[in-house]
């Protein structure tokens, strides 16, 4: 009964989509960009505007806000700094209704993964190219569209990381071309429409499957020292490449799927009330108190490093579970106080 109503639900808000080939008053002005979208029903989170102010103090492209016209009362700030469109003014496709009429996902499942086709249709009708797709409670900590554009390997193909065997997050991606995210959508429509399967669950089969391009999430020191193994025991299914999580190009760079974001900043307090701080994800292949990390002053910004011998891999992005994002600001002049009240010492190097 409840996947019924939901399906209802989605289908009376596309009769509200309008038909058009762009959406009202948007104009393109970068060739990168960053796409942020909130499909719930829920109010946009406060914290939104922390991920768009970090993005902005190490990127100059366009920053780009996709939500129903229903959050317009919330979204004042964040018009200062990011365009909105809004979803109502997006023409639905073909296969997003497909997957709406036969999916028996409901609540935060079905948002996250119908983002996808929403984001699809954005791309397209705005006629954007090269996006970083984030979710809305990460943080980025350099221009992050230098180093995907490296990773990329050819225009078809997602980047994405990897968290487990059964897993990829999609915190942080690129999208060159909306017809790389065309592929994911019609192995949605195709293939996880009549399965209760999450975003993670779906990005991690579509990347076996079909092939896409990784995003480091360890150093290639760690590749060598420790075992990708969980915390519950499970261990590397060789199912994908093992460089899913440490290739070549790594660029000595790493990116956050979720894991370090967690143990550094703790999990959702929906979750946990108390500090969490130093959590270790529990189905994660890779330990993150295994990083030797430093936070370093650049610019008058901190920044963050993995130490991996003499080498330092800067780290990409933190997705912060705990939502509190202000704390890891760059700009936050409180950083390493926030940090070391948990007593992880270990966090920061001497100076």
């Amino acid at each position: 009964m409840i996947n019924y109503i939901n399906r209802i639900i989605s289908k009376i808000k596309m009769k509200n989509r309008k038909l058009g080939k762009t959406a009202k008053g948007f104009v393109k002005k970068t060739d990168e960009c960053f796409v942020l979208v909130h499909t719930g029903n829920k109010p946009i989170p406060k914290y939104i505007n922390d991920t768009i102010d970090q993005i902005k103090l190490f990127n100059s492209c366009q920053i780009i806000l996709v939500c129903s016209k229903r959050n317009e009362k919330s979204i004042d700030k964040v018009r200062k700094n990011a365009d909105v469109v809004y979803i109502e003014d997006i023409p639905v496709s073909y296969k997003h209704k497909q997957y709406i009429k036969d999916m028996v996902m409901n609540g935060f499942a079905l948002y996250t993964t119908e983002r996808f086709f929403v984001l699809e249709e954005a791309i397209e009708t705005l006629g954007l190219e090269k996006v970083v797709h984030l979710e809305n409670d990460n943080l980025v900590y350099t221009n992050v569209h230098k180093y995907f554009k490296d990773l990329s390997t050819n225009n078809d193909n997602l980047v994405l990381t990897r968290h487990n065997n059964s897993q990829c997050i999609g915190g942080i991606m690129y999208i060159p071309t909306a017809g790389s995210l065309s592929k994911y959508t019609e192995y949605l429509v195709r293939s996880c429409s009549d399965r209760y399967l999450n975003d993670m669950d779906s990005l991690s089969g579509f990347a076996k499957q079909y092939g896409v391009d990784y995003a480091p999430v360890v150093t290639t020191g760690y590749c060598h020292l420790y075992e990708f193994i969980s915390a519950e025991g499970i261990k590397f299914d060789s199912s994908y490449d093992i460089n899913a999580f440490s290739g070549e190009k790594s660029n000595r760079v790493i990116f956050d799927a979720a894991a370090l974001g967690q143990y550094i900043g703790g999990i959702d307090k929906i979750h946990d009330k108390g500090d969490t701080r130093g959590f270790i994800n529990q189905n994660c292949l890779y330990n993150p108190s295994n990083f030797n990390l430093v936070w370093e002053i650049e610019d008058g910004l901190f920044v963050l490093f993995v130490l991996d011998g003499e080498e330092k891999y800067r780290v990409m992005n933190l997705h912060i579970h705990s939502k509190q994002l202000s704390k890891y600001r760059s700009d936050n002049k409180d950083l390493l106080g926030n940090i070391m009240q948990n007593e992880y010492s270990d966090l920061i190097a001497d100076k």
